[in-house]
């Protein structure tokens, strides 16, 4: 943890009042616990911001510490006592200026923790469509007995004597600021402000059991795999009347035998014959809804591309529907598979059109040598 605040900010020794706000706030949005949850990194330079701004944005405070750096935001003045040096830190100070206890109550509520995660398999169709699917899962649910108050029935949970039931303590610290206000959850009833005396026997004083849960999802069109639905309130039931958590259902599209997806289009290959490519001919071409007719127009190549329009996948944030692309592949028949009628019309095709046709032989494999010297 760097100890100049100017450099934490990023601003010069002589940025004004504008500049150092502007810098604190751009900084404090990148680096918010909320937005970067799990990143160790994001939420020290956090800490780092904060307390560079509390600092500067007080002219005091910084007049001390621009002319005795962090030992004079010591309420000595940064000078020693009885000869000796404190030696202390940004770590330090930031831990007395908030208490000691980080940003846990003031950016995250217990109820991230409290979110759970499935997976539904859709098929290419429902994706295109949308589709209502049944999921079921295990979940904490609101015992019914005590109807989540966790107190066993007659009887309710009673005002936490530490907190009065706020759930929270306070306590007035002597910082390097001066005397500040710490607050902390109250352990001795967890945060919840009240304390069960005699526990419910089914949920055993938590207010919840664990379920099995089916419930009916509703995947709108045009969603693609690793697309997440939240359902908010859906997930676990909180402890003891807390809030519920969400419900994410992460998306999983199954492979289709005729189409790959490419974004709201989808792409397939049609493989047609070598007379059909010289003469034309129609197509029915299986789609996801219906079956459509493929106009080939005479002298097709192999590669050619035909769309069909709206007939892909359904758009997730727009209206319509994408295209199908169907490659053309023209297959040319093995020789060894033409009978001698059809090997002497070629060649009176050949003929007419002034080609010479060179027959080559394959040279047999080994197997077929010895298939041979026992026939």
């Amino acid at each position: 943890m760097s100890n100049d605040l100017y450099e934490i900010l990023g601003i010069s020794k002589n940025a004004d009042a504008a500049e150092i706000k502007k810098a604190y706030r751009a900084l404090a949005r990148e680096h918010h616990p909320d937005a970067n949850q799990g990143s160790a990194a994001s939420e020290e330079k956090f800490k780092e911001v904060a307390v560079a701004y509390e600092v500067l944005s007080d002219p005091e405070k910084r007049a001390k510490y621009d002319q005795f750096g962090i030992d004079g935001l010591r309420t000595d003045g940064g000078f020693s006592q009885n000869g000796v040096s404190f030696d202390f830190n940004l770590s330090d100070l930031f831990e007395s200026f908030f208490g000691g206890q980080g940003f846990s109550n003031n950016f995250s509520n217990q109820r991230s923790s409290n979110d759970v995660q499935a997976q539904v398999d859709v098929s290419l169709s429902e994706a295109a469509f949308g589709a209502t699917k049944t999921i079921s899962l295990r979940l904490d649910r609101t015992c019914s007995l005590c109807t989540g108050s966790g107190a066993k029935a007659g009887t309710s949970p009673s005002t936490c004597s530490t907190c009065a039931g706020a759930g929270m303590i306070q306590e007035v610290k002597q910082t390097f600021f001066g005397q500040m206000l710490a607050q902390s959850q109250c352990l001795t009833c967890s945060g919840f402000g009240t304390v069960i005396q005699d526990p419910c026997q089914e949920c055993s004083g938590s207010g919840v059991v664990r379920e099995d849960v089916s419930m009916e999802i509703t995947i709108p069109a045009g969603v693609e795999t690793g697309s997440r639905l939240r359902l908010t309130g859906q997930g676990p039931a909180g402890l003891r009347l807390t809030p519920p958590g969400d419900l994410y259902v992460l998306i999983n599209v199954l492979s289709d035998s005729r189409f790959e997806r490419h974004g709201d289009d989808l792409v397939g290959v049609q493989e047609i014959s070598f007379l059909s490519a010289i003469f034309g001919t129609t197509i029915d071409i299986e789609t996801l809804d219906k079956n459509e007719t493929l106009h080939i127009p005479p002298g097709t190549k192999s590669g050619e591309v035909f769309r069909l329009r709206s007939h892909g996948m359904g758009r997730l944030r727009g209206r319509g529907r994408g295209d199908i692309l169907m490659y053309v592949t023209v297959i040319i028949p093995s020789v060894k598979k033409l009978n001698d009628e059809q090997k002497d019309l070629l060649k009176s095709y050949a003929l007419a059109s002034g080609e010479e046709i060179q027959e080559t032989h394959e040279h047999p494999t080994l197997f077929e040598k010895v298939k041979r010297a026992f026939t």
